[in-house]
């Protein structure tokens, strides 16, 4: 196991290989913190299914991830099927809501929603990467969301 995070130090691509030995072994809790620590080498699958294991017995710890995943999933303007997609992650976040005891506070976050609160990207110099976060309003992204939230 030294070896694999030996490797992950090093090479961080590798990250998703020491999660799932971590599941693997029934060492949830360190797979969970090595999935926050890497979370861009992980796959969307691998990830959807550490939030879905998480959520049992720490939902307050998935609401966050939950909530990153449906603005990625309404943005990503390459996927026809993203508002289905965004469906099924909200209905993964309500649960996530409800366990953790938070029921309004998933009401509060569908009204932002509602309103047209969404991440977008854009340039900004300040960034290594050239690509900033930031928080937008647009005609397309309210009546998108208003049709995911009704959806639900």
């Amino acid at each position: 196991m030294e070896v694999l995070r030996d490797r992950v130090d090093q090479e961080p691509v590798y990250a998703s290989e020491l999660v799932g030995v971590l599941v693997a072994v029934g060492r949830e809790d360190e797979a969970w913190q090595e999935a926050l620590r890497h979370r861009r080498w992980l796959g969307g699958p691998q990830w959807q299914t550490l939030l879905e294991r998480r959520a049992v017995m720490h939902p307050e710890e998935v609401i966050q991830p939950y909530r990153d995943l449906v603005e990625q999933a309404i943005l990503n303007s390459a996927d026809k099927r993203r508002y289905r997609r965004a469906v099924a992650l909200l209905a993964a976040l309500r649960a996530a809501y409800q366990a953790a005891e938070e029921a309004a506070a998933f009401g509060r976050y569908l009204a932002e929603m509602r309103r047209g609160r969404a991440i977008t990207y854009g340039w900004s110099p300040n960034t290594p990467t050239s690509l900033g976060f930031g928080v937008g309003r647009g005609a397309g992204m309210q009546t998108a969301t208003a049709l995911i939230i009704d959806g639900l």
